[in-house]
């Protein structure tokens, strides 16, 4: 699992905290300055490629989005990656 940046982190947080949402919720609880609708997005299907979330089509072009891996477990194997790295294993 890749480390995320910020501003993953921040769309992360935002489903971690809230549940399933749809794009314009994640948008509305993200923090100021917002990203625009597109970035968003491409922030959203980066992290659902690389399996951090993932979607429920509720309907035509309408579609939920969730964490598909917990806090407590993207912490913990973020923790052991540093552990490794700095002091070798």
């Amino acid at each position: 699992m890749k480390k995320l940046t910020d501003k993953e982190l921040a769309i992360m947080n935002v489903l971690w905290d809230n549940g399933a949402l749809s794009m314009r919720d994640i948008l509305a609880h993200l923090p100021e300055p917002q990203p625009n609708f597109n970035t968003l997005t491409t922030f959203v299907r980066r992290l659902e490629m690389s399996g951090m979330i993932s979607h429920r089509e509720l309907g035509a072009r309408f579609f939920l989005y969730e964490a598909a891996v917990p806090r407590d477990k993207y912490i913990e194997l973020m923790n052991k990656e540093s552990v490794a790295r700095f002091f070798n294993g």
